[in-house]
């Protein structure tokens, strides 16, 4: 997969981003409950991510 210059530029913003909703997240729910939605989400990915199979394949 390439990414173009305007997404190379976007990843860096959208990580702080991530990062800072899952500090409040982890804020709110505490470490091991966050740990805990993280593993669900992901799990959660296992069926939703229409990509999980190019995921695979890296």
């Amino acid at each position: 997969m390439r990414i173009a210059p305007r997404g190379a530029a976007a990843i860096p913003v959208a990580a702080a981003i991530v990062a800072e909703v899952e500090g409040e997240w982890a804020a709110h729910l505490g470490e091991r409950r966050t740990a805990q939605l993280r593993q669900a989400l992901t799990r959660l990915r296992d069926i939703t991510d229409p990509y999980r199979d190019d995921d695979a394949a890296r």
